[in-house]
């Protein structure tokens, strides 16, 4: 599942894939979002879409609505300011994940 993910990433939203790296951070506790939003703040920066596709995840890793309000604060740091207003609606939602689904479902492609 995860490898077929990797493949349908672009090149630029793949993690870095080395035995250090993996041993980095399999003892401290990182979870694969924290990876992810690593890998896609390095480069020109992050837009919507890359916001929307780390709240996608964390709800799928994850399924806590603490995690998701947890990964949107991360990630509404690195977007420029005409586009947070939306993921601002994540993090002051009453239930987050729930409204994660509702924007997953109606992507358009």
């Amino acid at each position: 599942m995860v490898s077929g993910l990797m493949q349908t990433l672009p090149t630029r939203m793949r993690p870095a894939s080395s035995k250090a790296n993996a041993a980095r951070h399999t003892s401290d506790g990182d979870r694969p979002s924290s990876i992810l939003l690593l890998t896609l703040s390095q480069g020109a920066g992050m837009n919507l879409t890359d916001a929307t596709l780390a709240l996608l995840l964390a709800a799928k890793i994850h399924g806590t609505d603490e995690a998701i309000r947890k990964t949107a604060k991360s990630v509404v740091k690195q977007l420029p300011r005409s586009k947070r207003d939306l993921i601002f609606k994540v993090i002051e939602s009453r239930k987050p994940m729930e409204l994660v689904k509702h924007l997953g479902a109606n992507l358009e492609p």
